[in-house]
């Protein structure tokens, strides 16, 4: 946020975690308290999504990034890391952008073209594509490899 210079994008940040207190502390020593919430633990998640414009998953680790999909489901444009699961499925820009998450600049270049484009997801385009990451897709790939090996 802080590379950012437009005054009406505002952060919510959903979660705790052991890196909570320093966040807090980081968006305090930056000024930027009028700008970011810390909504903590959230049962209602894609309340949250309906409401954004926009989901960030600066990820240096994670599998599929399950909460990207849900975003993409929920109607966001996702920015994600290009080094974790959401490559599989962020395969256009028609759904999202993947960037180097240790690159804060480009993170925030993203961001400020998301929002000045207004970019929203093309489910439709991408529907087949997507269904491959479906519970009952995924469920059925999982019980042929069962049926493979055990």
């Amino acid at each position: 946020m802080a590379k950012l210079d437009n005054p009406q994008l505002q952060l919510l940040i959903a979660g705790v975690g052991p890196n909570l207190a320093m966040l807090e502390a980081k968006v305090a020593e930056l000024g930027l308290e009028s700008q970011v919430q810390f909504l903590g633990y959230r049962s209602d998640i894609t309340n949250i999504h309906y409401a954004a414009d926009l989901n960030v998953f600066p990820s240096l680790r994670e599998g599929l990034g399950l909460g990207g999909l849900e975003s993409l489901v929920d109607g966001n444009y996702v920015i994600g890391s290009q080094n974790t699961g959401m490559a599989d499925y962020l395969t256009s820009e028609d759904l999202g952008l993947l960037v180097d998450v240790t690159d804060v600049d480009a993170i925030a270049q993203s961001i400020e073209q998301v929002y000045r484009n207004q970019r929203k997801p093309d489910l439709e385009k991408h529907r087949a594509e997507l269904m491959q990451f479906d519970a009952s897709s995924v469920d059925a790939a999982m019980l042929e490899i069962y049926k493979k090996y055990v």
